[in-house]
C-alpha cells in the first residue's frame, strides 16, 4: 500500500484491504491538506484510485489520477460525477494552488 494512504486518510493495511475487496461496495474518502484536495476511491472490486487537484496540464478544469496497488478500476458514471462535483466545489472555494 502506498503511504501516502495512510499518512492522507489515516488508513492502514488492514483498513485499506478491507475497503479494497468491500463486495462490490464502492466508496470515497476525501482528504484536504493546505490547498490540495484527495479523493481516494474504492470500486469494491479489488480497484483503487486516487485523484488529486493540482493538475498540470488542465489546471482547474483537470485533475490527477493515480491507481494504488491494483491494474485497473471501474466507474460509475454516477460516481465519476460526485467526484467531479467534490473538485468543482474545492476549487471554487481554494482555487486551484498546488
Amino acid at each position: 500500500m502506498d503511504e501516502r494512504i495512510e499518512n492522507l486518510f489515516g488508513l492502514d493495511r488492514q483498513s485499506f484491504n478491507g475497503l479494497l475487496c468491500g463486495v462490490n461496495e464502492s466508496s470515497v474518502h476525501t482528504s484536504v491538506v493546505g490547498n490540495s484536495l484527495f479523493v481516494l476511491y474504492f470500486d469494491g472490486d479489488m480497484g483503487c484510485a486516487l485523484f488529486s487537484s493540482g493538475s498540470e496540464a488542465f489546471d482547474e478544469d483537470g485533475l490527477r489520477l493515480e491507481l494504488i496497488d491494483c491494474a485497473w478500476c471501474d466507474l460509475k458514471l454516477d460516481e465519476m460525477l460526485f467526484i467531479q462535483q467534490i473538485f468543482k466545489s474545492f476549487y471554487k472555494e481554494v482555487g486551484n494552488v498546488h
